[in-house]
């Protein structure tokens, strides 16, 4: 299956559902694909961006037990999409491909991708059509660096010659976009860095919400601070 960008109104299924249901994008997302709004990692939101999947014959699922087995009405409990894009930011947050998929805890359902939404299937490895959205940010945020001759300067360099009024106007606004480009890299760096912790935990130990955070301020600062530094030696 060729990898899509997934937009609004793509069809989902999950395989413990009897039907599928459309994705959910919110009107407040500023990118979009060929106009429709693209959908990224944290889309996954019950009854706000993930819809029933009618009835749940999950033998797992506490209510379908407690019916004696017979399916009983759908209440997806999903949180975030497993995988997706990082080397193509959406409003600052990996990109949804129609390969991801997210759990379900309740009934330890699987949630899949059926439809990307799109009419011309756009595939990952074209270069994104994005409407609206300036060139610079898109370079930035999809992690190919433009060569602009710049690259051998520091970023306090770059900074202090985009505010240098000696340069004349063309000069600084060349060194400002420069500025701006390296921001939104590094912005990215930092947002794929949690996004791969985040992953990882819920993966393998199934940490979503609150339990999440502390698990990865413990992972994080136990690194700076060695538990075996807090226990006293006799």
């Amino acid at each position: 299956m060729a990898k899509e960008y997934v937009v609004m109104s793509a069809q989902l299924a999950c395989n413990k559902g009897t039907a599928p249901s459309k994705l959910v994008v919110l009107p407040q997302r500023t990118e979009q694909l060929n106009g429709n709004l693209l959908a990224n990692k944290i889309d996954c939101k019950p009854y706000v961006n993930v819809m029933p999947f009618a009835m749940c014959t999950s033998k797992a699922n506490p209510g379908v037990i407690a019916n004696k087995g017979a399916p009983i009405p759908c209440t997806p409990t999903c949180s975030i999409w497993l995988g997706c894009k990082t080397d193509h930011l959406v409003d600052g947050i990996p990109a949804l491909m129609n390969d991801d998929i997210a759990v379900c805890p309740l009934g330890a359902g699987k949630i899949e991708v059926k439809d990307s939404g799109q009419t011309g299937g756009q595939q990952a490895n074209s270069p994104p059509r994005l409407d609206g959205l300036d060139s610079m940010i898109l370079m930035a945020s999809s992690g190919n660096e433009r060569d602009t001759g710049l690259r051998d300067l520091s970023d306090e360099e770059v900074s202090r010659r985009a505010r240098d009024r000696s340069l004349s106007g063309e000069e600084r606004r060349r060194y400002q976009k420069e500025e701006k480009a390296r921001g939104l890299r590094n912005k990215q760096k930092r947002q794929n860095k949690f996004s791969v912790n985040s992953d990882a935990a819920e993966a393998f130990f199934g940490l979503t919400g609150v339990a999440l955070v502390i698990y990865l301020i413990i992972s994080e600062g136990s690194r700076l601070f060695p538990l075996r530094n807090l226990i006293p030696i006799p």
